[in-house]
């Protein structure tokens, strides 16, 4: 392959690229446009969406550390870790 075709294909790759690329956008934009015509309902949607996102993501994390305290209690007669496990389910009973 000669060097002027493989240049002439890089930039008929790259136009395609380009064009591809500007017609996703148009086409991104368009849906954004069409589903939220009104500033405060998608300001009210997102603000909604972030109440609900934070406040699964608390309830989600609390279970996974209570699911993992819980496992971690098996463990307490183990030879090697059993004495840290033990302090550390103690030193939780000690804050409540």
């Amino acid at each position: 392959m000669s060097k002027a075709t493989s240049a002439s294909s890089k930039q008929t790759r790259k136009k395609e690229e380009k064009k591809i690329a500007s017609t996703q956008e148009d086409v991104l934009q368009s849906l954004f446009q069409d589903m939220y015509r009104d500033r405060k309902k998608l300001y009210k949607l997102n603000f909604n969406r972030g109440l609900t996102f934070g406040a699964g993501s608390a309830i989600g994390g609390t279970v996974v550390i209570a699911l993992i305290i819980w496992a971690l209690s098996f463990f307490v007669n183990a030879p090697v870790i059993g004495e840290y496990i033990y302090d550390i389910l103690q030193a939780i009973d000690q804050q409540q």
